[in-house]
């Protein structure tokens, strides 16, 4: 038997725009990478309280790097590092000690002292890299930000399917 491939691509529309209604909001416990020109590894952010920060690097293992990818839509975790490989954050350094099970849904689900109770600098800002396969379902004329999306500017791209 023959195998058949779908074809897929984000065609990219190439619009400026200051404001993306349609953007999603951020909630706490959202995390993004950041300092990388891959999408699929950086230093990990979390958002809380109105917020973006970073997350130390204390007590680290595979599992922690394997809840963030998942949270991210990604199917499991490369690698992580845990001392600012992508560059050393801004603002409040929001997690550390960080204990996951690898089995949570989302880094805010594994155990951590509370938001902001923290003895680390920027230097040992965590970061991963998640495996390149995407658990993410997208369908015709799904629409996303891509580059800068924190200041709600980037390239906007139209998923569709050929």
């Amino acid at each position: 038997p023959g195998s058949v491939f779908m074809y897929t691509m984000w065609s990219v529309c190439l619009v400026s725009l200051t404001a993306i209604a349609f953007a999603e909001a951020q909630r706490s416990g959202d995390v993004r990478l950041r300092g990388s020109l891959m999408e699929n590894e950086g230093r990990v952010e979390i958002y809380h309280n109105g917020e973006w920060g970073t997350v130390c690097g204390d007590n680290w293992n595979i599992k922690v790097a394997q809840v963030i990818c998942r949270q991210l839509g990604y199917l499991d975790a490369s690698s992580f590092d845990v001392s600012s490989f992508y560059g050393e954050g801004n603002g409040t350094v929001w997690i550390d000690e960080v204990h996951c099970n690898g089995r949570e849904s989302a880094l805010g689900a594994c155990r951590f002292n509370n938001w902001g109770m923290t003895d680390c600098t920027h230097i040992q800002d965590a970061g991963v890299i998640c495996s390149n396969v995407s658990l993410t379902v997208f369908v015709d004329g799904d629409i996303r930000l891509v580059g800068n999306e924190s200041s709600g500017r980037g390239r906007v791209e139209v998923y569709h399917k050929y």
